[in-house]
């Protein structure tokens, strides 16, 4: 069926104020009517649901259908068939249902879509010896620890140990890249349950490894030294050692 043959009028993906006001109100009538009803909601519905997963399977739809209907398919034959873990009544160990008002907030920050890797690479030149190698394209910045005179393949070994000290927290998962022959990490915000407070434990927890990694840079330097025989002279490796200490 081609799109001239679909019965929904206006395909278009940017909606009127008037039309994004119609299809919110409609969603919240359900909405507040499944989250008024859960008193007296069943803990479990499941007896059809093998049934209900196969209706769903179909290929993917050239047409939509009115917006209605999809909350009616939602609400009415899929979201009952299910474990109601938001019920009074659901006492085993298992999650608690979802909070309003963080679904209020996911929605205005999914509505706005602001970029949060501005505010991070922002962040970020404050670190120092920090370098944003990329500026943020859409919600990717890229950066890497510098440390003068280590060369190339000492700072790529430098960053992979940053990368794994900041990763081994276990708050954050970063990746790294490759460009110019040069290890650099990326914040790529990809997830929309990604806010604020997860942004800030991510500079948080680089700015802490950075602050790790300054006895390893020193001890960079030490290697370096003795490459060139500097540490022949007392007064060099002294100096040098305290530093690394």
């Amino acid at each position: 069926m081609h799109e001239a043959e679909c019965d929904i009028a206006d395909t278009s993906l940017e909606l009127s104020p008037d039309r994004m006001r119609e299809v919110v109100d409609q969603a919240m009538v359900r909405i507040v009517s499944h989250i008024s009803s859960l008193p007296e909601q069943p803990s479990a519905d499941i007896d059809n649901a093998a049934a209900v997963a196969r209706s769903l399977a179909e290929p993917l739809p050239e047409c939509g259908i009115p917006f209605p209907d999809v909350l009616s398919l939602l609400f009415e034959g899929v979201i009952p068939i299910s474990f109601n873990t938001a019920v009074p009544g659901r006492l085993g160990y298992i999650p608690g249902e979802g909070l309003f008002q963080s679904a209020l907030d996911d929605l205005i920050s999914d509505a706005v879509n602001r970029y949060f890797g501005v505010w991070a690479a922002a962040r970020l030149r404050r670190i120092p010896r920090i370098e944003i190698v990329a500026e943020p394209q859409l919600s990717i910045p890229a950066f890497r620890l510098v440390s003068p005179g280590a060369g190339i393949e000492g700072e790529n070994r430098l960053n992979r140990v940053l990368l794994d000290r900041i990763n081994s927290r276990k708050r954050v998962f970063l990746t790294a890249t490759t460009l110019a022959g040069r290890l650099v990490i990326r914040i790529c915000v990809l997830s929309f349950r990604t806010h604020a407070d997860r942004m800030q434990t991510c500079v948080e927890d680089i700015e802490a490894a950075v602050g790790e990694l300054e006895p390893e840079r020193w001890r960079i330097e030490i290697r370096r030294a003795q490459y060139r025989g500097l540490v022949m002279n007392p007064r060099v490796g002294k100096a040098i050692a305290a530093r690394a200490s």
